[in-house]
């Protein structure tokens, strides 16, 4: 059955794509299915979606997007390859999102994230290290809405780990870098 969310009393005016999966392994031992469950969750369908809402927001000259992604799509991690991936290819996709639509509708904003404290790290099988301290979902949803308000087009990176992969990834040779978040993530997680 098709949607008509033009005859819709509920007037939708933000699209929060925020679903991910993940599994903390080598590349060769995930299942291919378990790949292209992530390719599809965390990339294709949220694609799918923008393309779908997108007609509608700009009929209605009004609308805002959050694509939320993860601070790995900044520096990539190993045993996270293709959830490293698809985070990058959404990034570039927020990125270039923002370019076309800039001080238009609908606003499209790039949450960055560093690691927030949901269920993710048990379900991808992560360990969550005692003293780790996550990002409150509660914060970051709160920081993320104040830029929707504003009408923000663009990436917003948030937390402390997230700002540091930023600033590293850019000082750091890309060798260098990669060796040492795959000897800590391999370390700690």
């Amino acid at each position: 059955e098709q949607l008509d969310l033009e005859d819709s009393k509920q007037k939708i005016s933000l699209l929060v794509l925020a679903a991910g999966i993940g599994r903390c392994e080598e590349f060769t031992k995930q299942k291919t299915d378990e790949i292209y469950n992530q390719l599809e969750i965390n990339l294709l369908s949220r694609i799918r979606l923008i393309k779908f809402f997108m007609p509608l927001f700009s009929r209605r000259e009004s609308g805002s997007i959050v694509l939320v992604s993860s601070s790995t799509a900044i520096q990539p991690l190993g045993r996270f390859s293709i959830y490293s991936a698809t985070n990058a290819a959404l990034l570039s996709f927020g990125r270039a999102l923002s370019q076309e639509f800039n001080s238009k509708v609908p606003s499209i904003l790039t949450l960055v994230p560093g690691g927030m404290d949901t269920n993710f790290q048990n379900a991808s099988g992560v360990r969550k290290l005692t003293k780790e301290k996550l990002l409150n979902p509660f914060d970051v949803a709160t920081a993320t809405l104040k830029r929707v308000e504003r009408k923000y087009n663009g990436v917003m990176i948030f937390g402390k780990n997230a700002i540091l992969m930023s600033i590293l990834s850019r000082v750091l040779p890309i060798g260098f870098a990669d060796k040492l978040w795959y000897f800590f993530s391999k370390k700690l997680r």
